[in-house]
């Protein structure tokens, strides 16, 4: 989900059916439950010049711009199931470093499958933000590794390929502006919550399946 890059209402708004999926997924009493749902993904970068702590910087602070840019990378949802969006304030950005550069080739493939591990079967409390993760691995021979995972309680594909392809623009281009959308995931919820068509549909669909 995109919005604009300030504060969006701290109030809280309904989940999507399938957002109300994949939350009930987490549940660990549930038949192949317990699990989350989200896109993981390893990139390996060069970084400029040769100097990854400040490429890394760089990488920080494009995605920093990401979070204040889009608001559903500031979601977290509570207890009652009901979205909230965080102020811009409320959610610093910091990219997590493992430092390979010095390990041997077995220590640092050793240490880059447990990390994998770790960061491809996170389940993260919804309540708790970030619900994404991102972490770098200085490499022995000099790329940097970027272990990438965004929940999809979040974003969709389309939302994720967004991010991927703006995160990289503002990496190349700091002063980059970002295109403005026209609404955010949580009016347009508001909005199918408080519309008697949309109340009519939900009312069909239990009638469907409690029959």
């Amino acid at each position: 989900g995109e919005g604009t890059e300030g504060e969006e209402k701290d109030e809280p708004f309904p989940l999507t059916p399938i957002q109300a999926s994949y939350l009930a997924g987490r549940a660990e009493g549930l038949p192949l439950g317990g699990v989350a749902t989200h896109y993981y993904h390893e990139y390996d970068r060069t970084p400029p010049a040769g100097d990854p702590e400040a490429d890394l910087e760089r990488l920080e602070r494009a995605w920093a711009r990401l979070v204040a840019h889009h608001p559903m990378l500031r979601m977290t949802v509570d207890e009652r199931g009901s979205q909230r969006i965080l102020p811009v304030a409320g959610a610093p950005v910091r990219i997590d470093v493992t430092d390979l550069r010095s390990a041997s080739a077995d220590e640092a493939e050793r240490a880059l499958a447990d990390l994998r591990h770790e960061l491809s079967h996170r389940c993260r409390s919804t309540g708790a933000w970030p619900l994404f993760a991102i972490h770098a691995a200085f490499l022995p021979d000099g790329p940097t590794r970027l272990h990438v995972g965004v929940d999809v309680l979040c974003t969709d594909m389309a939302g994720w390929m967004l991010l991927m392809r703006q995160w990289g623009e503002l990496v190349e281009d700091p002063d980059r502006e970002l295109p403005t959308p026209s609404t955010t995931f949580a009016a347009v919820q508001r909005s199918r919550a408080e519309d008697p068509r949309w109340a009519e549909r939900r009312r069909r669909d239990r009638k469907h399946w409690a029959g």
